[in-house]
C-alpha cells in the first residue's frame, strides 16, 4: 500500500488534481494478478474511489515507491527480478515508462535517496544491492557503473535499504545474516563498504531508522532478539563508532521497525509477537 498526495506529474512537471486530494495505490502480488490497482481519495470523507483500470506490473509486485516529487512511481517485482517504473498524471493513474529493468533475483521495494539523486534496491536472493541513478525529470534510471559497480555485495538476504537524511550513507539490513552492511555514497552513486561492514546485529535485523541529533544514530529492530539496537554512525565514512549506552534494549516479541517522534526525545517500537508498542 503506497499512498501519493494531490499533484501528480505530468510530462512537464507541473500541476495538480483537485486540492486536497490524494491517492492510493495497492500491489496486487497474488497469483494471476500481478497489478497495481489505483484508487482516489476523497478530501473530506476518506472514501476510496477508482483512478482506472489496474496497470500491469511484473511478477509479485512489491509495494509502490514515489520519489520525493511525487511525480514517479517504482515497483520491484520479487518473482521476475526487475522494476517497473510509472509516471502519475493529474488523475493518479499510472502510466508505464516503459520495459521492466532487471536487477537481481527477489528484489525487495527500493529506496530513494531524500536528495532524489539515486534509487537503491535489496536483491534478498542475490545477496546484493542494486543502485540507479535517477532523472527526476523524465523518471529515467541509469545503473550505477563502475569497477566495482552495481549490484554490490550485502550480507545474506538483505531487505532494505536505509538512506541518511543528507544522503551520505547507506545501511541495508540482512535478515538471515544477522548484520548490517553499511555504505557511504561516493560521486555518481558509486558504493564504498564502510570500515566494520558488515556491522553484526541482534537476530533477524529489521529496516534502520536514522536519527540525526549533534552526533548521528541509527536503529535497528532485532526481531530474532526481542531487542533494538542503537548505534552512533561515523559521519566521515558511515561506519560506526559504537553502540549507544546500554544497547542493545529490551523490547517486545518479534519487534519489526522503529520509529522517532517528530520531537526527536522518544523512540516507538513496534513489537508484531506481542501486539503491542515499545517506547
Amino acid at each position: 500500500l503506497s499512498c501519493s498526495s494531490s499533484g501528480g506529474g505530468s510530462g512537464g512537471g507541473g500541476g495538480g488534481s483537485a486540492l486536497g486530494t490524494g491517492f492510493v495505490y495497492v500491489a496486487n502480488s497474488g497469483s494471476g494478478s500481478n497489478t497495481i490497482s489505483m484508487f482516489r481519495v476523497a478530501p473530506d470523507t476518506g472514501v476510496l474511489g477508482s483512478a482506472g483500470a489496474p496497470v500491469a506490473a511484473g511478477t509479485q509486485p512489491q509495494r509502490l515507491v514515489l520519489d520525493i516529487t511525487g511525480q514517479f512511481a517504482f515497483t520491484a517485482n520479487g518473482g521476475s527480478g526487475n522494476l517497473s517504473g510509472y509516471l502519475i498524471d493529474l488523475s493518479g493513474a499510472l502510466l508505464s515508462l516503459g520495459p521492466a529493468i532487471a536487477v537481481g533475483t527477489a528484489p525487495k521495494p527500493p529506496t530513494f535517496d531524500p536528495l532524489n539523486r539515486y534509487l537503491f534496491v535489496p536483491n534478498s536472493g542475490s545477496d546484493s544491492l542494486s543502485v540507479f541513478t535517477f532523472n527526476a525529470s523524465s523518471g529515467g534510471l541509469i545503473e550505477v557503473a563502475g569497477s566495482p559497480g552495481s549490484p554490490f555485495p550485502t550480507g545474506d538476504n538483505p531487505q532494505s535499504a536505509s538512506v541518511d537524511a543528507q544522503g551520505r550513507f547507506v545501511w541495508v539490513n540482512n535478515l538471515t545474516a544477522g548484520t548490517v552492511s553499511m555504505f557511504f555514497v561516493n560521486a555518481g552513486g558509486v558504493l564504498t563498504a564502510a570500515p566494520g561492514s558488515p556491522l553484526p546485529t541482534g537476530a533477524a535485523p529489521q529496516r534502520v531508522t536514522f536519527r540525526q541529533y549533534a552526533k548521528l544514530f541509527a536503529f535497528v529492530a532485532n526481531a530474532g532478539s526481542g531487542t533494538v539496537s542503537v548505534y552512533e554512525v561515523n559521519q566521515t565514512n558511515g561506519g560506526v563508532v559504537g553502540p549507544a549506552p546500554g544497547s542493545p534494549f529490551f523490547a517486545g516479541t518479534t519487534p519489526s521497525a522503529v520509529t522517532i517522534d517528530p520531537s526527536g526525545q522518544f523512540a516507538l517500537v513496534a513489537n508484531t509477537g506481542s501486539d503491542n508498542i515499545s517506547v
